[in-house]
């Protein structure tokens, strides 16, 4: 009987998770970005694929008021970066060089700009699509372990192998083919999202222990310390909280 009443409410929630109340264009940018969320763990060509799909599916149904929402300061702050990079061009002695940099940092423009002229209101779904890149990253970890002791199986290499040179860094990334820094981004963030959620559910006996886990070894596997180096830990945890609140 008990299982039963698990199982039941299990399936109320994940009916209820995939659930989306509105328009059929929103329903499916909401599709395209939750595919482009899937895809940020692997190669960036998939990725990059998706978000061009997206960004016509968004001009398609383009009008005056999304094009007037894609004018705003938190638009022009997000694209500073690449902004001041490309301002940046005019001193640089390695214009070629520079130019393909530029080229592969197009989505920090082309993002937040393609999420604002959707017309959707991401706040009813933040927390849906925060959990669902989560899930992802750790579906990816996890695979990376099993293929990690695939490959100690196969070679016969003693266990402690795999916290060695030979399972660190872009060794351990390269089944999925993305960088290793990317990668120890990525789950770093779901580690802030997962202790987030954990903790807005009060569930607050899990939060320490899913944090130091999950931070510990996909930190210690896809990077030596590249998260701390490349990203604050406490920035990310700011915006993280702030946007789960």
């Amino acid at each position: 009987m008990r299982l039963y009443s698990y199982k039941a409410v299990y399936k109320n929630k994940m009916s209820h998770f995939f659930t989306i109340e509105d328009t059929t264009e929103n329903k499916i940018s909401l599709g395209l970005i939750v595919i482009f969320l899937a895809m940020l763990p692997f190669d960036r060509f998939y990725s990059e694929i998706v978000l061009l799909v997206l960004l016509g599916h968004t001009l398609v149904h383009i009008n005056k008021e999304k094009i007037s929402s894609v004018f705003k300061t938190e638009n022009l702050i997000l694209s500073s970066v690449l902004l001041l990079n490309i301002a940046g061009l005019a001193w640089s002695q390695y214009k070629q060089t520079a130019l393909a940099e530029i080229s592969r940092q197009l989505a920090i423009l082309l993002l937040p700009v393609i999420l604002s002229s959707t017309g959707i209101d991401l706040r009813n779904y933040k927390k849906k699509l925060l959990l669902f890149f989560s899930t992802v990253c750790t579906v990816t970890l996890l695979y990376l372990y099993i293929d990690a002791f695939r490959v100690i199986l196969y070679f016969r290499l003693p266990l402690q192998s795999l916290f060695s040179t030979q399972f660190i860094n872009h060794n351990f990334s390269a089944p999925v083919n993305i960088h290793a820094t990317y990668f120890s981004m990525y789950v770093s963030l779901s580690a802030i999202i997962l202790t987030g959620l954990a903790a807005k559910e009060k569930k607050t006996d899990y939060c320490s222990f899913i944090h130091t886990c999950y931070y510990y070894f996909a930190g210690r596997l896809t990077t030596t310390g590249v998260p701390f180096r490349y990203i604050s830990y406490r920035h990310i945890s700011m915006h993280c909280y702030a946007f789960l609140c």
